[in-house]
């Protein structure tokens, strides 16, 4: 999708942007799942994190639209 939406100039800030943002959001799940850890059992954790997902993911299905292929390119 990136690199239908990105002209091949602008394309690298944007791969690196969604890698930056992957490394933020393990660490982000780690420290924040550890934290709620120790207040609940693991289980628990789980489902608080997956639950919130499943539901974002329905919503980017619904709202963003499939880019055409190969606009980008010559």
């Amino acid at each position: 999708m990136i690199a239908d939406l990105y002209p091949l100039s602008r394309r690298g800030g944007a791969i690196g942007l969604l890698n930056a943002s992957a490394s933020f959001g393990i660490g982000f799940g780690l420290v924040f799942g550890g934290w709620l850890s120790t207040q609940f059992s693991w289980r628990v954790v789980f489902v608080l994190a997956g639950v919130p997902c499943l539901f974002l993911a329905l919503i980017i299905r619904v709202a963003v639209p499939e880019p055409p292929r190969g606009l980008s390119e010559p």
